[in-house]
């Protein structure tokens, strides 16, 4: 079993897209040969947006369980509602179910867990010198990418190509400007959740967002008061509800990102209060 010889992961790259680099950068395009170089057997497999056996393939690639959560998935994402304890937990059950990573996703709603479709930004891939990269910030329902304001372009796998590796001739390197200024601060505000989640702290949030609700004069005695009251044109009522009654397993999370992103201006703005 041989370990990586290759440069670092990239911040914020998926593990798919490095193991995919991998495999360009040998010039080696069978699947099988190359996942039985890497893993010591050709019968592991890998989807789009999570590894099977995570513990054995990062083994290989000198990285630890915590530091691929924190900065090559998406699943800092749920510290926004869920406290420390609870969270660990969720992540553990994610971790190490027996079924498979994206099945257990499937009820976020933040999440796009498509097992055979990868969002990617044509200009991110330019700025990499052309390497074909993809980043987690990018495989969310939000079709805009945070740094450059372009929509985003999907590569579907077919079924027959799922161990076939994607080489830049397999993506559109033609880009279109997004127009939806809401998209856009949505996507920078996810990406700023993803980043900066070793200084998320829910119950810190949970309660800014109370306090600056009552303020507003939207929350009464724990419960939500003013249904003529809306943000930015939107009506928070059920986000609002499920935070103040502690249903937070139930909470929107773009609803929630919105609220927050109307009431502080972004969560940059809210984490630095």
């Amino acid at each position: 079993m041989n370990n990586f010889d290759y440069p670092p992961i990239i911040m914020g790259e998926m593990l798919y897209s490095y193991l995919n680099r991998y495999f360009l950068f040998t010039g080696n395009n069978s699947y099988q040969r190359t996942i039985s170089n890497l893993f010591g057997s050709s019968r592991k497999c890998y989807s789009i947006h999570y590894i099977n056996d995570i513990q054995g393939a990062l083994k290989n690639i000198n990285m630890t369980l915590q530091e691929y959560i924190d900065k090559h998935t998406l699943l800092p994402l749920l510290k926004l509602v869920l406290p420390d304890e609870e969270y660990r937990n969720r992540i553990n059950k994610i971790i190490f179910s027996k079924r498979s990573m994206h099945e257990s996703l499937k009820k976020i709603d933040i999440f796009n867990v498509d097992v055979n479709k990868i969002g990617y930004c044509p200009m991110c891939i330019l700025e990499h010198e052309n390497q074909v990269v993809f980043f987690c910030s990018h495989q969310t329902i939000i079709d805009v990418c945070y740094k450059h304001n372009v929509k985003l372009n999907y590569y579907i796998r077919s079924n027959r190509r799922r161990d076939i590796v994607i080489t830049n001739k397999d993506l559109d390197y033609h880009y279109y400007i997004n127009y939806d200024i809401r998209s856009y601060y949505l996507a920078r505000d996810i990406y700023s959740l993803i980043s900066l989640a070793n200084k998320v702290d829910s119950n810190v949030i949970n309660e800014l967002v109370k306090s600056k609700l009552v303020s507003l004069g939207m929350i009464k005695h724990n419960k939500y008061f003013s249904t003529n009251l809306v943000l930015g044109h939107n009506d928070y009522k059920h986000s609002v509800s499920c935070i103040v009654n502690l249903k937070k397993s139930k909470v929107n999370y773009i609803e929630y990102v919105m609220l927050i992103k109307d009431l502080f201006d972004s969560i940059d703005s809210l984490l630095d209060s």
